[in-house]
C-alpha cells in the first residue's frame, strides 16, 4: 500500500483548517499525533478501496466540520448525503488520534454530525435471517434494514445512562479502539451491537454493558437458553460509577468468566471488575486479571480459574471489651486493663485456598506487634499488621483530655433524623477527629455509635438526589459536540456532582409545537416524565423557527399564538407530574447565519420573546441561553450547534440555575407588612417594629422549598429544600416592638416557581 495515498498535510494553524471549530484534541495534537491520525486516514482509505468500495474524490485534505478532523468525498461508490439528494457524499473521520473511520453508502444520508467510532457492518440474525447494515456512533447506534433504502437510530451507545462523563469517554474511547485495532486480537475487533444501556450491578456497584454480534462470540449464561445465545456476548466493565477506567471481557474468555457467574443477576461476586483487558502469550494461552480470580484459557480450550483473594476477615482476639481498629492493612487491638496478653490467639477467616503466616490460632505470646502474611492461591501476597496495646487502669489524663474533646464534638452533631447535607462538614469533621486518636485514647470513646449514626444518615441522603430531566432537540442531545461526555447535559451532571441526576431527553430535530416534527410524539417525551424528575428545563424553539413551519406552514398555523398556546400546555404537563417539579424555560440560543435547514435568527427572536411571556406568567424561571449566547459565534460549529466550547459555557448557566433548587432559602419574607430585602448568604435580619405589638409573619421559600415559622422574638424561620437534603435557619430579631408576645398571622407558604438567579456562594446554616 502506498505510504501517503491521499498526500495528506496537517493544517498549519486553527486558520488552514478552512470551515467549522477544530476539536480540542486536534487543536492541542503533538507531532506524533498528528502522523498517526494522518496514518489512520491513509489506512482506513486504501482498507475501504481493498474491500472494493471506491470512497470517490477528495473534496481537499483534512479540515473541519461540526467539531470533527474529517476529508469529505463525492461520487465513487457513494449513493446519498445528508442535505442534498442528488450530491454522492461520504467521508472519513478522525474521532481521536490515531483512529478514523468512514462514513459511506446509505449510512450517509443518517450521519446527523455525529462522530463515528466503528466502519459500519453488516450483521445477520441467525433468528431471522434478516441482515441490517448498522455503524456505532458516540451517542447512537444507526441501522439500515437489508430491504429498506432507510433507516433508523437505536438510541443505545457506550456507557449511555451513566453520569461520569469520564467514564462515558473512556468506554467511547475503548470502543473506537478495538475497532480500529485492537492489539491483543493484532486486527480490528468489532465488539458489535449493544444489549442495553450501561447499567450497575446492584450488589457490588461495578459498571457493565453488554454487546452481541459480530466479532463478539462469548457465550453468558443467561443467554444459552434463549435464541440471543446464537448472537454471542461481550462485556464492558468499570469497577465502579466514579471510575474513569474500562476493560473489554469478549471471546473465549467471556465464555470462560460467564462460568463464574453464580446466577444471571449475579454476575461479580465471584470474580470483581476486571483491571485488565485480555492478554495473549506466545503460546497462544488468553488470560484476564480480575479483582478476585485470574482467568486462563489454553490453547486447547481448558480454563482455570485461580484465586486472588488475600484479605483477612472477621478478625477477632476472643477477649471481651477488647477493641478492634481496622485501617487497611493495619489493625490496632486495644485489650481491656489487666489482661495478659500472652494467652490471647487471634483468629481471622481467609479464602480456602489461601495460606496464612502464622496460622490463625496462634497465642501472641511475648509478641506486642505482629505480621500476618496472606498469600492468594494466585501466588500474591499482602501483609496485615496487628499492633497490641492494654488499657491502663487509669487512663492518663492527656488519653481523658484527647478522647472528651472529640466527645464532645460528637456530642455537638444532630441526632441522625435531623441531619442534613450541610452537616456533612461537621459529621466528616469529627471522624477525622476520632481517627487522629491513639488506639488507646479511640478506646475512650464512648459515643461512636452517634457519629456511626450521622454517617450513614448523610449517606442515606446522598442516595436521594434531585432529578433533572432535560428536554430539548439536538441541542440538548449532544450534537456539535465532539464525544457525548462533552454535551452540555452531560457536563451539566459533571458540575453538579452527585446530588443530582439527569436524564436527557432531548431529541434531534424536534419542535415544540405539534409539527410533522414534534418533540411530544417521541419515546423520549414520555421517558422524561417517567424519570419522576424534581426539575425540568425546557429548550425548544430553535426548530420551530425553520421556513416551513414559522409563519408559514398550514397558512400560519405554526405562529406565535400556537407556540404560547403549546409551551404553556407543555409546561402544565410537567408541573401535574406526582413529583411537582420545578420547571425552568431556556430561552433558545443566538443563531449564527441561515446555513442549517432554514433555522434563521430572527425567527428565533419572536420566539424567546414568547418563551420568556410563557415562563413570566407560569412563575417559572428563565434560562437566558440566548442572551448568554449573545455574541459568541466562536462557541457554535455550524451556526446552531454549539461545539465543544459552546456546550461548555451552556453548561454552566444550566448548572447555575439548577443548583438553587438545592438550596434551602427564602424567596420572601413580610414582617408586619414590610418586606425584608433577603440577601444571597445572610441569615440574620433586624428590623425596626415600633408600634407593632405582634406583626403577621409571611415567608415564602424559594424553587419548592419549605419554610415554618416560629413564634417569638427573634422571629425563626427553618427552611428545608425541595428533596429535604438541606437546612437553613433565619432569624429575624424586632426592635421597638411593644410586646413580644404571640405573633400573629403567622404563614407558612411554598413556592413551587421562583425567579432563579445565578448561583453564588452558598452558605447554608443550621
Amino acid at each position: 500500500m502506498k505510504k501517503n495515498p491521499l498526500g495528506l498535510s496537517w493544517p498549519a494553524g486553527t486558520s488552514s483548517w478552512v470551515t467549522g471549530t477544530v476539536p480540542e484534541w486536534a487543536q492541542n495534537a503533538g507531532s506524533d499525533e498528528k502522523k498517526a491520525t494522518m496514518r489512520a486516514i491513509n489506512k482506513e482509505y486504501q482498507q475501504q478501496a481493498a474491500a472494493g468500495y471506491d470512497l470517490g474524490e477528495a473534496e481537499g485534505g483534512i479540515t473541519s466540520y461540526s467539531n470533527m478532523v474529517i476529508i469529505q468525498f463525492r461520487n465513487g461508490d457513494n449513493i446519498t448525503s445528508p442535505w442534498e439528494a442528488d450530491r454522492k457524499w461520504g467521508a472519513i473521520i478522525a474521532p481521536f488520534p490515531g483512529m478514523a473511520f468512514s462514513v459511506k453508502g446509505r449510512m450517509a444520508g443518517l450521519w446527523g454530525y455525529r462522530l463515528p467510532i466503528g466502519d459500519s457492518l453488516e450483521w445477520t440474525n441467525p433468528d431471522t435471517g434478516k441482515t441490517d447494515t448498522w455503524q456505532m456512533f458516540y451517542d447512537s447506534e444507526s441501522f439500515i434494514g437489508d430491504s429498506s433504502g432507510s433507516g433508523t437510530g437505536w438510541g443505545f451507545a457506550p456507557g449511555s445512562t451513566l453520569k461520569n462523563s469520564d467514564l462515558i469517554e473512556a468506554m467511547i474511547k475503548a470502543y473506537a479502539q478495538s475497532a480500529f485495532y485492537n492489539e491483543d486480537m493484532k486486527r480490528p475487533y468489532t465488539l458489535g451491537l449493544l444489549m442495553d444501556n450501561a447499567k450497575v450491578d446492584e450488589a457490588t456497584g461495578i459498571v457493565y454493558q453488554e454487546f452481541f454480534g459480530n466479532d463478539s462470540t462469548g457465550v453468558a449464561p443467561n443467554r444459552q437458553d434463549t435464541k440471543e445465545n446464537k448472537w454471542g456476548v461481550s462485556y464492558m466493565v468499570a469497577g465502579s460509577e466514579d471510575d474513569a477506567e474500562v476493560f473489554i471481557i469478549t471471546d473465549k474468555m467471556m465464555t470462560a468468566w460467564g462460568r463464574t457467574w453464580k446466577s444471571n443477576t449475579d454476575r461479580f461476586s465471584v470474580s470483581g471488575a476486571p483491571v485488565a483487558d485480555q492478554v495473549t502469550d506466545e503460546a497462544g494461552n488468553v488470560s484476564q486479571v480480575f479483582e478476585k480470580i485470574v482467568i486462563t484459557v489454553a490453547k486447547d480450550g481448558t480454563e482455570t480459574v485461580v484465586s486472588r483473594d488475600n484479605a483477612i476477615q472477621n478478625f477477632s482476639v476472643g477477649v471481651e471489651g477488647s477493641r478492634v481498629y481496622v485501617s487497611g492493612d493495619k489493625l490496632d487491638v486495644v485489650f481491656p486493663a489487666g489482661t495478659d496478653t500472652a494467652e490471647a490467639a487471634p483468629t481471622f477467616d481467609i479464602q480456602e485456598s489461601a495460606e496464612a503466616a502464622p496460622a490463625s490460632g496462634t497465642a501472641l505470646g511475648a509478641n506486642t506487634s505482629i505480621t500476618y502474611t496472606i498469600t492468594a492461591e494466585s501466588g500474591e501476597t499482602r501483609k496485615y499488621t496487628v499492633t497490641v496495646y492494654v488499657a491502663a487502669v487509669t487512663p492518663a489524663d492527656g488519653d481523658q483530655a484527647a478522647a472528651g474533646t472529640v466527645m464532645n464534638q460528637i456530642d455537638g452533631l444532630p441526632d441522625a433524623e435531623d441531619i442534613y447535607l450541610n452537616h456533612r462538614g461537621k459529621v466528616a469533621a469529627a471522624r477525622t477527629a476520632f481517627e487522629a486518636l491513639t488506639p488507646v485514647q479511640k478506646s475512650l470513646v464512648t459515643n461512636l455509635d452517634k457519629l456511626s449514626g450521622a454517617e450513614q444518615a448523610v449517606q442515606r441522603l446522598e442516595n436521594t438526589p434531585l432529578r433533572i430531566t432535560c428536554v430539548g432537540d439536538s441541542i440538548t442531545e449532544g450534537v456539535g459536540a465532539s464525544v457525548s461526555a462533552k454535551c452540555y447535559v452531560s457536563q451539566v451532571q459533571k458540575l453538579l456532582g452527585s446530588e443530582f441526576t439527569i436524564c436527557n431527553a432531548g431529541v434531534s430535530g424536534t419542535t415544540l409545537m405539534s409539527t410533522p416534527d414534534a418533540y411530544t410524539s417521541t419515546g423520549r417525551y414520555t421517558e422524561g416524565q417517567n424519570f419522576n424528575p424534581d426539575v425540568v428545563t425546557i429548550m425548544l424553539g430553535t426548530n420551530d423557527s425553520k421556513d416551513r413551519f414559522w409563519g408559514q406552514g398550514g397558512n400560519g398555523k405554526y405562529d406565535a399564538k400556537q407556540f404560547e398556546r403549546e409551551l404553556t400546555e407543555l409546561i402544565n404537563v410537567y408541573l401535574n407530574l406526582p413529583s411537582r417539579p420545578i420547571v425552568m424555560v431556556a430561552t433558545s440560543p443566538t443563531v449564527y447565519g441561515k446555513q442549517v435547514d432554514t433555522i434563521d435568527d430572527s425567527c428565533v427572536n419572536e420566539i424567546i420573546e414568547v418563551q420568556k411571556k410563557v415562563a413570566a406568567e407560569l412563575g417559572c424561571p428563565v434560562i437566558d441561553i440566548n442572551a448568554y449566547t449573545k455574541d459568541h459565534e466562536d462557541w457554535f460549529a455550524d451556526g446552531v450547534h454549539p461545539n465543544d466550547k459552546g456546550h461548555t459555557e451552556i453548561a454552566k448557566a444550566f448548572a447555575g440555575a439548577v443548583a438553587e433548587v438545592n438550596k434551602a432559602a427564602l424567596s420572601s419574607v413580610q414582617v408586619g407588612g414590610e418586606t425584608i430585602e433577603l440577601r444571597d448568604g445572610v441569615y440574620d435580619y433586624t428590623i425596626n417594629a415600633a408600634g407593632s405589638a405582634a406583626p403577621a409573619v409571611t415567608a415564602v421559600g424559594a424553587n419548592g422549598a419549605q419554610a415554618a415559622v416560629d413564634e417569638g422574638n427573634p422571629i425563626t424561620i427553618t427552611v428545608v429544600s425541595k428533596n429535604n437534603n438541606y437546612k437553613s435557619v433565619y432569624t429575624i430579631t424586632l426592635e421597638g416592638i411593644k410586646n413580644t408576645g404571640v405573633l400573629g398571622n403567622v404563614v407558612s407558604d411554598v413556592l413551587d416557581q421562583a425567579v432563579c438567579s445565578v448561583r453564588k456562594a452558598l452558605v447554608d446554616r443550621d
